[in-house]
């Protein structure tokens, strides 16, 4: 993705537009690192253009503050995200329903919870961040809804499911992915990323075919 580890430093030789993104991504990578590891409330633009060898100056050019970092990186890491769950969708097209939503789930969590800081990032700063980062997030869960019921409807056409509004069912799904895994993400003593994979196939599983379902882990 493009996430440098270390400070940028400005090269007078280089064309102006790489070294903006270079400077971009040593902010991006600053805001990973201090949004996931001391919070969103604790990181101010000083500290992020130290954390990036930068200046205010360089920052506000970025962005127009530290929420509008936060939605950045945020938007990063689920884009990332999405593509993963959408790739694993479309590769096992052909698979029973348990295959599919287990490749999904941990394509998706595989991306979003296998680090804690992105994992602190994804559910836990962005929210109570700001009116603009809460607007951003509820963008991202009618996109999550509909990727779900998109696939829901391919299960109904397989047989697979039962014909009905699931749209319902989407926004309660989602609702409590994400709760499960703020939960995940704040506990220091958080068990294996596995464990909430397989939490998570056997609840969209059992919502699917509205009956409780014996299922393998995940991560099996």
């Amino acid at each position: 993705m493009g996430w440098n580890s270390g400070p940028w430093n400005g090269d007078a030789g280089q064309p102006a537009i790489d070294r903006r993104v270079r400077q971009r991504e040593a902010f991006f990578a600053a805001g990973l690192a201090l949004f996931g590891r001391d919070g969103f409330a604790l990181t101010s633009v000083e500290r992020l253009c130290v954390e990036a060898g930068a200046t205010p100056r360089d920052f506000y050019r970025e962005f127009p503050d530290t929420e509008g970092l936060l939605i950045a990186v945020h938007d990063r890491i689920t884009t990332e995200a999405m593509r993963a769950m959408s790739a694993a969708l479309a590769e096992t097209s052909p698979e029973p329903l348990e295959t599919r939503i287990g490749a999904a789930v941990r394509a998706y969590l595989g991306v979003t919870a296998r680090d804690p800081a992105r994992a602190r990032v994804a559910y836990v700063e962005v929210l109570g961040a700001g009116p603009t980062m809460e607007l951003h997030r509820q963008a991202w869960r009618e996109r999550f809804i509909d990727l779900f019921t998109a696939e829901v409807e391919r299960a109904v056409a397989r047989g697979e499911a039962e014909s009905r509004d699931y749209r319902m069912t989407a926004m309660a799904v989602v609702g409590t992915v994400n709760e499960l895994a703020y939960q995940w993400a704040r506990r220091a003593d958080r068990p294996p990323a596995d464990q909430i994979m397989g939490e998570v196939v056997r609840l969209i599983v059992a919502a699917l075919n509205g009956r409780p379902h014996q299922t393998r882990d995940a991560g099996t």
